[in-house]
């Protein structure tokens, strides 16, 4: 599944419902239980509706599948994995 920027921008993508890694192959997060941590143990934010947040409880990045607030912009074509 992709996760896109504020600008449609896909910037990284959720591998086996856990794993978030760059279209280069690199894992940089992952979930547990909705909750996203960086591989440094540390809380960064979480996954809800198909959005992302960070701790401030903002909008960062998210899914197609994503609904509710902020109105997301459209999607621009993913890069090859």
């Amino acid at each position: 599944m992709e996760l896109y920027d504020k600008k449609g921008k896909p910037i990284v993508y959720i591998e086996n419902n856990e794993d978030i890694y760059l279209f280069k192959g690199q894992p940089v997060d992952y979930l547990d239980n909705n909750e996203i941590f960086g591989f440094n143990e540390f809380h960064i934010g979480w996954f809800e509706n198909g959005w992302i947040r960070d701790l401030d409880g903002r909008c960062v990045l998210y899914t197609k599948y994503a609904h509710g607030d902020p109105i997301k912009p459209i999607a621009k074509v993913r890069p090859i994995k």
